[in-house]
């Protein structure tokens, strides 16, 4: 009686454990991910990954050629398949990149004659903001990033040249 008690309380550890982020994406579905991106881009414009882009590609698809259905993906699936996949990728890009963008963002607004000390201050304010979330999503993506790794340099030329330029 015991044991099976522990047994039931174990149970939804065990389904958190077999649902976990690492298992979630595939190389074939990342794969799939890029291509699409790669496809659509030219339609679709540049895709500035944030949380509601992946809705929107589908939805936008749906109307259109019907390719993310066509390889699969259901509006869920495409949304955790492209999430993961971009997650991956950020959790490639080498720290010393990441750190020499920001640097290079604080150093343009330091050198800004047209705002403020209080808009400068607004805007890192920011920068330290979207500085936290990039980690947040580097370390979420950091499961997927050997799966992604292959895929890098394809998903390096369909983003913006520069975590700026979004």
């Amino acid at each position: 009686m015991r044991r099976a008690l522990l047994m039931m309380k174990l149970l939804p550890l065990f389904a958190l454990l077999l649902a976990s982020p690492a298992s979630a994406l595939t190389a074939q579905e990342a794969g799939k991910v890029v291509g699409l991106i790669e496809k659509l881009q030219p339609s679709f414009g540049t895709l500035a990954y944030h949380d509601e882009v992946a809705d929107d590609w589908y939805e936008r698809d749906e109307v259109g050629q019907g390719l993310i259905a066509r390889e699969g993906f259901s509006k869920a699936s495409w949304r955790t398949a492209l999430d993961a996949t971009m997650r991956g990728y950020l959790a490639g890009i080498p720290q010393s990149e990441i750190d020499a963008l920001f640097a290079e963002l604080r150093q343009r607004l330091a050198r800004s004659p047209k705002m403020t000390a209080t808009q400068k201050s607004a805007v890192e304010s920011f920068v330290a903001e979207e500085y936290g979330e990039l980690k947040q999503l580097r370390t979420e993506g950091a499961p997927y990033e050997a799966v992604v790794r292959p895929f890098a340099v394809r998903l390096r030329r369909l983003l913006p040249e520069r975590l700026a330029d979004e």
